[in-house]
C-alpha cells in the first residue's frame, strides 16, 4: 500500500480544533467568551460570538480559568506563508468589526514568527515586510542577522491582518511568515462593578433592551422593578432556582444564587410587551402592568444583595460612567462589599430541606456509601414512610441525594406508597441514560396519571463526578427536578413512556435509593416476606446505579446512611449479620491512577469490583501500561493521513480482519477530509464493517456533501458538509449501554462535528472484518483522505470476557 502526504493542505485547516469540538446549539451568541462567562457558563469549549444577536455568528475556542475568560481566533496566517505583494489574512471571525472592537476591548496577544530564506548558503535573505494589525498599527521588519525572529505583538498591535512585501518580486528568498491565535484576556472594567442600586430610565414608547449581570448568595430578594408614571412592577429571586414577577406564579430557571455570575436582559417590544431572558433560558413574559406612555420614561431599578456587572453596550461604549453627565443612569447607594458563601455549607433549597448544599469535594468516607452491580446481591438503600401527605391523601416529595457514577446508565430513586385500603396508590423514579436524567411521577386515580419531565447534560451523567438530584414539591404542589444547577418542572402527558418504571409493590410506602429489589440475586440471602412484598416478576429495568451515594435527605431532612442500612439488613436479611448479603459497602473506591482530563478512572469489570482502569475510549487516546503497571493514556499522532484513490494505494479495497469472530463493535472513530467533488452516480465509500460475508453498515459520501450511514444497506442516518470546506471531520458511532433488557433498547450515538443522532443497533451479529474502500479518482482533490481512525471492539458477553 502506497501513502503519502497531502501536498496542497488548506490554510485554513488550523481550525481543526474548532470545528471537532461539539458547539451547543441552543446557548445564544455573545459578543465575547467574557460575556458567556457573566452568563453562567463555567467549562471551557466552543461557543458563538457576534457583535449583535441578529449577525452570524462564529465559533470560537472559550477557555475559562480562575473567572478569567480567554477567547481564541485562529487566522490562516496559522499555516506558513511567503510573503509576495501585498496579502490579507482571513481570520475564523468574518465580521472584521467585530473583531477590531474584540481587540480594542480586550488585552489581545499574537506572536508571529518570520523565517527567513536563503536560495543558497552564501545568499543574503533581501526582502522587508510591512505588517500592520487589525487596528491599523504598523510593523516594518527586515532582517538583522538571526534566520529566524519572533514578535510578540499585544493591544492594538496583535492580530495580524495585512502583510506587504515592499520587494514585489515572487523571490523565493523572501520570507514565509506564521502567526499563533489570537488570544483576547478580557478584563474587565472596576467603573462597571456595581455593589447597591442602580437606575436606568428608558424610552417607554420605543422598543429597547438592557442587559446586566448579577451575583449573589442570597435565595429570596428583588432582582429589579420597572416603573413608569404611576404604574411599577417588581421582579423576586425566590427559592434558589425561581423568578416571581409580583402577584404572578414563579417561573423556574436555574440555580441563580449560587454566587457566580448571571445576565439578565430585560425587553420591551411593541405594542406593551416587556420581556426578562436570563442567562440561556427561555424569555419570560412580563405582566403588562408598566403600560406605554410617550410623555414619560421606564425606569429600571436593579437591587441586587451582591454585585451588578454592566454589560450592555450603552454602557460598556461610555466605559460605564454613569456618574457623570448621565442623567438617564443613576447609582442611587452603595453597600460594602463582603464574602459570598460558595459550594459545602452554604444553604440551598431552604423552604423545603434543613442544610441541603451543593458540595462537590469528595468527604469523609463514613458518610459515603458505594454500590455496584452484583450477579448474585442486590444494592440499594432502602427506606420506609418517605414522604409526608396533603389533604386528599397524595405524597410531598422533598428528597435529595449525591451521586457519582462512571456508568452511562443507573437508578437514583423509586418511590412507591398506597393507602391502607389499596385504593390509592403510586409511583415516583428518577433515573439517567447518557445525557438525560429524567423523573416520572404516576398516581392511580381510577387509571394511572403521569407526570415527568428531563435534564439534558451534553457531558452525560456517568462522568465519575459528583451529581446533586433534588425532587421535590414546591409549597406542597407543583413537582421539580433539579440537577446541580438545571430545573425541570414535571407536566402530565399521555407521551410519558412507564416502561422502565418499576411496579409498585405489594404493600407499604418506601423509597429505594441507587437500585432496587430484582430476580438476579442468589436465593437464601433475603427473607421470605421482604422478597414477596418487594419482587417484581418482569425484566430488570433501569439497573443499579454503579458507583456512590452520599447526601440522602427524605422529607427535607439529612439521613444516617449508617443507622438506615441497618434497620434495611434486620428488615429483609435472613442473616441479618451477614455483611455480605448486599453489594453495597462504606466508602467509596478511589482511583489510584492519574487519568488524562475528561477521562473516567473505572472499574475494568462491568459486575463486581476490580482494579481500576482510565477509560481511554472517552477523550480518543489510547491506553499503555507503564512500568509501574499503572495505565495512561496517549495519544496517536496522525503523521501520515491516507488518500482513499487508486491513484495513491496498491488495492482497491483494503480489508483489516479481526482476529477473535465473538467481537461485536463499540466505538468507531473516524477523521477525515472530504473530496472537492463525487460522481454524482456513485456516492464514495469510505469504510465499511462486515460480519463474515454481510455487511453490518457503511459510511459513505455523495456528490451533495452528505455523509450517509447504511445498517444492512438501508438508509439510517445522514449529515450534510459542505465539500468546499477543507477542515478535517470527525466521526463518532457508540454502542449505547441499554437500559434494562430490551433488545430493542439497544442503539448507537451516531456524532458528526458534533451533530447528534441516534440509530439502530446493528443487531447481533459479531464483527468479522473491516474494509477501506478506495476510490478511481486521479488526484488528492477527489478522493476522501482519512487522518486518523480506530475502532474499538468488545468480546460476546457469553465469553465474559472483555478486549
Amino acid at each position: 500500500m502506497r501513502e503519502r502526504w497531502r501536498t496542497t493542505l488548506p490554510l485554513i485547516a488550523a481550525l481543526l480544533a474548532v470545528l471537532t469540538a461539539r458547539v451547543q446549539a441552543d446557548i445564544q451568541p455573545r459578543f465575547s467568551c467574557y460575556n458567556h462567562f457573566l452568563a453562567g457558563l463555567r467549562t471551557s469549549s466552543v461557543l458563538p460570538i457576534g457583535a449583535h444577536p441578529t449577525s452570524v455568528p462564529s465559533n470560537v475556542q472559550c477557555t475559562f480559568e480562575n473567572d478569567v475568560a480567554f477567547t481564541e481566533v485562529h487566522s490562516a496566517l496559522e499555516a506558513p506563508y511567503r510573503v509576495v505583494g501585498k496579502k490579507s489574512v482571513n481570520f475564523q471571525v468574518l465580521d472584521l468589526f467585530h473583531l477590531r472592537e474584540l481587540v480594542r476591548r480586550s488585552q489581545c496577544t499574537q506572536t508571529l514568527t518570520v523565517q527567513w530564506n536563503k536560495t543558497n548558503p552564501t545568499d543574503k535573505p533581501r526582502g522587508t515586510i510591512q505588517v500592520i494589525s487589525l487596528l491599523n498599527e504598523t510593523t516594518r521588519i527586515e532582517y538583522s542577522g538571526e534566520d529566524r525572529q519572533d514578535f510578540l505583538f499585544s493591544d492594538t498591535f496583535a492580530g495580524v491582518r495585512h502583510l506587504i512585501a515592499e520587494d514585489d518580486t515572487d523571490d523565493e528568498s523572501n520570507p514565509t511568515v506564521t502567526a499563533t491565535r489570537l488570544l483576547c484576556k478580557h478584563v474587565p472594567q472596576p467603573e462597571c462593578l456595581v455593589q447597591g442600586k442602580f437606575e436606568v430610565d428608558l424610552e417607554a414608547n420605543l422598543e429597547w433592551s438592557y442587559a446586566f449581570a448579577f451575583k449573589t448568595d442570597v435565595t429570596n430578594q428583588t432582582l429589579f422593578s420597572l416603573r413608569c408614571g404611576q404604574t411599577s412592577t417588581e421582579i423576586t429571586l425566590e427559592n434558589d432556582f425561581f423568578v416571581r414577577e409580583l402577584g404572578v406564579e414563579a417561573v423556574a430557571v436555574g440555580y441563580l444564587s449560587d454566587a457566580t455570575w448571571h445576565t439578565a436582559i430585560v425587553k420591551h417590544s411593541e405594542p406593551d410587551r416587556h420581556f426578562l431572558k436570563i442567562d440561556d433560558y427561555p424569555d419570560i413574559e412580563l405582566a403588562r402592568s408598566v403600560n406605554d406612555d410617550t410623555d414619560k420614561t421606564v425606569t429600571l431599578t436593579i437591587s441586587v444583595n451582591g454585585n451588578i456587572q454592566l454589560v450592555d453596550p450603552t454602557d460598556t461604549n461610555d466605559d460605564c460612567m454613569y456618574s457623570f453627565d448621565k442623567p438617564q443612569k443613576r447609582l442611587q447607594e452603595t453597600v460594602s462589599t463582603r464574602a459570598m458563601c460558595i459550594g459545602c455549607g452554604c444553604s440551598k433549597l431552604t423552604d423545603t430541606f434543613t442544610g441541603l448544599s451543593k458540595c462537590d469535594e469528595d468527604i469523609d468516607d463514613d458518610t459515603v456509601y458505594s454500590l455496584r452491580r452484583d450477579l448474585d446481591r442486590l444494592s440499594f438503600l432502602h427506606f420506609d414512610n418517605p414522604f409526608d401527605l396533603n389533604d386528599k391523601g397524595s405524597p410531598i416529595p422533598a428528597i435529595s441525594a449525591n451521586f457519582k457514577s462512571d456508568s452511562d446508565v443507573g437508578l437514583v430513586f423509586f418511590g412507591y406508597w398506597q393507602s391502607h385500603d389499596s385504593t390509592k396508590k403510586g409511583r415516583l423514579q428518577v433515573y439517567y441514560h447518557y445525557d438525560t436524567i429524567s423523573a416520572v411521577y404516576c398516581e392511580n386515580k381510577e387509571e394511572e396519571e403521569c407526570s415527568g419531565c428531563s435534564i439534558k447534560n451534553a457531558k452525560g451523567f456517568g462522568t465519575d463526578r459528583w451529581v446533586q438530584t433534588v425532587l421535590w414539591a414546591q409549597g406542597g404542589g407543583d413537582l421539580f427536578l433539579a440537577v446541580d444547577t438545571s430545573i425541570c418542572q414535571l407536566h402530565r402527558s399521555s407521551n410519558i413512556s412507564v416502561a422502565e418504571v418499576y411496579a409498585v409493590p405489594q404493600h407499604g410506602t418506601g423509597l429505594f435509593v441507587g437500585g432496587t429489589w430484582h430476580e438476579k440475586k442468589r436465593r437464601g440471602l433475603y427473607r421470605p416476606d421482604a422478597e414477596q412484598r418487594f419482587f417484581e416478576n418482569t425484566r430488570e429495568k433501569a439497573p443499579v446505579l454503579r458507583g456512590c451515594i452520599r447526601d440522602v435527605f427524605i422529607r427535607g431532612e439529612r439521613q444516617d446512611l449508617g443507622d438506615a442500612f441497618r434497620v434495611q439488613r434486620q428488615q429483609m436479611l435472613a442473616e441479618p449479620d451477614d455483611n455480605n448479603a448486599f453489594a453495597v459497602r462504606k466508602g467509596c473506591q478511589r482511583c489510584e491512577l492519574t487519568c488524562s482530563a475528561s477521562t473516567r478512572c473505572r472499574p475494568h469489570g462491568p459486575l463486581q469490583s476490580t482494579p481500576m482502569i482510565c477509560d481511554c475510549a472517552d477523550v480518543l487516546e489510547f491506553g499503555e501500561v507503564t512500568g509501574d503497571s499503572s495505565q495512561t493514556c496517549q495519544k496517536k499522532l496522525d503523521v501520515t493521513p491516507v488518500v482513499l484513490s487508486t491513484e495513491f494505494l496498491s488495492q482497491k479495497q483494503i480489508v483489516l480482519d479481526v482476529e477473535n469472530t465473538k467481537a461485536v463493535l463499540s466505538k468507531v472513530w473516524l477523521k477525515f477530509a472530504l473530496p472537492k467533488q463525487v460522481n454524482q452516480n456513485e456516492p464514495q465509500k469510505i469504510v465499511e464493517f462486515n460480519s463474515h460475508r454481510e455487511s453490518l453498515f457503511t459510511i459513505l459520501v455523495d456528490s451533495d456533501g452528505n455523509v450517509h450511514v447504511q445498517l444492512h444497506g438501508q438508509e439510517s442516518a445522514k449529515r450534510q458538509i459542505d465539500l468546499l470546506d477543507d477542515r478535517v471531520h470527525l466521526l463518532q458511532l457508540q454502542r449505547r449501554t441499554p437500559m434494562g433488557t430490551r433488545h430493542s433498547a439497544k442503539k448507537y450515538d451516531l456524532y458528526i462535528d458534533g451533530w447528534h443522532t441516534v440509530v439502530s443497533d446493528i443487531g447481533k451479529l459479531v464483527l468479522n472484518n473491516v474494509s477501506v474502500s478506495a476510490a478511481d479518482t486521479p488526484d488528492e482533490q477527489s478522493s476522501v483522505i482519512v487522518h486518523g481512525w480506530f475502532f474499538l471492539i468488545v468480546l460476546s458477553l457469553k465469553t465474559k470476557k472483555k478486549n
